[in-house]
């Protein structure tokens, strides 16, 4: 339940930001995204899979990885597959957003530059 809030509490934030949500907790090629978020910028569309995640803000620092290496594995799968269904390259991204036991916004990192594919 807590994460359908903290989850709640990302869409909210992710459109007030400009970002048009297209689907959450979605399976693409054997993984599950959390959230799927499309952003406009210019004549480009950049489409972002989104992992939320909750952390104990006082375990957490910013050298703590927040998603394990088979994780992002995972998502690398998943934006493979993603082109592959469309039938083409898309700029897909891989985002985090970490939240604190309160689910208050810790950290957004938008463009993960390890797994932007389009970069």
């Amino acid at each position: 339940m807590s994460s359908n809030v903290t989850e709640n509490s990302a869409v909210n934030f992710l459109k007030r930001d400009g970002y048009v949500i297209l689907s959450r907790n979605r399976r693409i090629g054997g993984v599950e995204i959390d959230i799927m978020a499309l952003r406009k910028k210019e004549k480009e569309k950049i489409y972002y899979l989104i992992e939320v995640k909750k952390v104990f803000q006082n375990y957490y620092s910013m050298g703590y990885p927040p998603v394990s290496f088979s994780q992002i594995q995972r998502y690398l799968q998943a934006i493979d597959e993603l082109n592959v269904k469309c039938g083409k390259f898309l700029d897909v991204r891989f985002a985090i957003m970490l939240f604190d036991e309160k689910n208050k916004l810790i950290e957004f990192i938008e463009n993960m530059p390890f797994l932007n594919r389009a970069s």
